[in-house]
């Protein structure tokens, strides 16, 4: 997922789904490797609600989407959809149109890589104001970025950059001994007093490298460790933990 839009309106209103189309088909003839223009609702209930404004067929509808000469068009609901990974030396070939999901929804395909531009569709902003603060969602009509979250305390980087040379996070800390580091060192922070925030971690994280699944799971583990320590080896050097989250070697 590169760059996020967004429909800047409180709650959903007819029309937003048809100004979103238009502004995809604009994308589409600015970046000339958009090969699919996918439209995404949480369910097929959710079809005509959202959609039935494009006037799309039933045939149309009934075959999950149409081809024309220069683009795929493509109807799914969550169940349904199946965005690629990029192969090694290709560019981002996807628009995704995500009409009424939340922000639950949406983190489900943040890893995709094959998903060049986002428009999302809100049906309450409010939902999904973390998400598009995290991803610096652009507004489709003013072209203003939203607010990035609050930047982390220093500490709380050098830890993030320990844990990304030692512990395999793209990975999913999927070894037992890296996942034991990511509980040691969300003890750490916390044992040093340092001020957690979920979005900031999360943004500095994928700012450090980590795809946004891992980049959540690290923050999901340091909020954790603030309200109860996890239970680690009792021999856990926190004097080395601290000297890491301290001095940026990494």
């Amino acid at each position: 997922m590169k760059d996020v839009y967004y429909i800047n309106h409180t709650s959903f209103k007819d029309g937003d789904t048809y100004k979103a189309m238009q502004f995809a088909l604009n994308l589409c003839k600015e970046d000339g490797n958009i090969k699919t223009l996918t439209f995404l609702v949480y369910s097929t209930a959710q079809l005509d609600h959202f959609l039935g404004e494009l006037k799309f067929t039933k045939s149309q509808i009934r075959s999950h989407g149409f081809k024309t000469q220069n683009l795929e068009v493509k109807i799914r609901t969550i169940k349904t959809y199946d965005p690629d990974y990029l192969f090694v030396g290709n560019n981002p070939s996807e628009i995704l149109v995500a009409v009424g999901l939340a922000s639950k929804d949406l983190e489900k395909f943040e890893d995709y890589t094959d998903i060049a531009h986002v428009i999302i569709v809100p049906w309450q902003i409010k939902e999904l104001e973390q998400f598009l603060s995290i991803h610096e969602a652009i507004d489709i009509d003013t072209f203003e970025q939203c607010q990035k979250p609050a930047d982390v305390d220093v500490r709380v980087q050098n830890a993030i950059n320990w844990l990304k040379t030692t512990s395999y996070p793209n990975e999913g800390y999927g070894h037992p001994l890296d996942s034991n580091r990511l509980k040691q060192m969300s003890n750490a922070l916390k044992l040093q007093h340092v001020h957690i925030d979920y979005a900031s971690v999360v943004y500095c994280a994928m700012n450090a490298g980590l795809i946004p699944s891992a980049a959540r799971k690290t923050a999901e583990s340091f909020v954790k460790a603030q309200s109860r320590l996890f239970k680690v080896d009792k021999d856990t050097d926190y004097n080395h933990l601290t000297k890491m989250m301290n001095v940026k070697e990494f």
